[in-house]
């Protein structure tokens, strides 16, 4: 029997990100510019600041890679958005990979197909583009190892400009993007009632695949600590975890008993020699 595929719905305001990839986000489906910072969605995520808080927003013009996942059916779809200051595509060249255990190796986006076709639209600075692809894995293959990652590297001329990396781990049968959360001044309680400064957060690619005993508005929060390295990729210890609010998703029931266990992703600076 073929496998299912079920295509994203719509992109109701016309932004770029699909509706469900908004979900995820936490951003609003019917407005281009969620927090009416002048930026839209697309472009602030394309350009790694917060499409949910007005006074981030991008500060400079840098090429940059950024990369969301999220889950329809069988299929986790990476949403990999590409910001060109200059405009010039053909000069630029992205190439995928991805990480299954200690293992990376290079993957053609062909390999990924199936998804959306590749877009391009308008930046806010003059004559700036940001291209939007599709690329597909398949879900029981991420789950069926306990988590993976895909990477995308830009490049120009044999220079590195940017990498970016997409880190999946499965908790209670589900798959969540392991994201890094460091410095933002969010802080989890601990024995004896100190703070402990976030790492890492487990975020739900499919909101959909919710149930009563997931906490809403909340988010599986972690402090976590290196304990290997293998080239880029970076295996973690899970010290510390919980519940925290904030958040427009969902927490899972399980969290707290995420301290002990280990999830691997890659460090994008390492991917490109930094």
């Amino acid at each position: 029997m073929a496998a299912e595929v079920l295509q994203p719905s719509a992109d109701t305001d016309g932004d770029g990100l699909v509706d469900e990839l908004e979900s995820v986000l936490g951003t609003w489906p019917c407005q281009a510019d969620t927090d009416g910072d002048s930026f839209s969605d697309l472009e602030e995520v394309a350009r790694e600041s917060n499409p949910l808080d007005s006074s981030n927003f991008p500060l400079t013009l840098d090429p940059s890679v950024a990369m969301v996942g999220f889950q329809l059916g069988r299929r986790v779809h990476i949403a990999t958005l590409v910001f060109v200051p200059d405009g010039n595509l053909h000069t630029k060249c992205l190439r995928f990979g991805a990480r299954v255990g200690e293992q990376m190796f290079p993957v053609s986006l062909a390999a990924m197909r199936g998804g959306a076709p590749i877009r391009v639209r308008n930046g806010s600075a003059l004559g700036s583009k940001i291209v939007v692809l599709d690329p597909l894995i398949r879900a029981e293959a991420v789950l069926a190892r306990r988590g993976a990652s895909v990477f995308a590297t830009l490049a120009q001329q044999g220079t590195y400009l940017d990498a970016e990396t997409c880190d999946f781990a499965a908790l209670q049968g589900s798959l969540y993007q392991f994201v890094r959360i460091s410095g933002a001044g969010m802080t989890m309680p601990a024995p004896g009632g100190t703070g402990i400064g976030l790492g890492h957060a487990y975020r739900p690619i499919d909101p959909s695949n919710q149930s009563p005993s997931n906490a809403m508005g909340e988010i599986c929060a972690q402090t976590t600590t290196v304990v290997r390295v293998v080239g880029a990729v970076v295996t973690h210890e899970v010290i510390a975890a919980d519940c925290v609010p904030g958040w427009d998703t969902f927490c899972p029931p399980g969290c707290v008993n995420t301290v002990g266990s280990t999830v691997r992703s890659i460090d994008p600076a390492a991917l490109i020699g930094g």
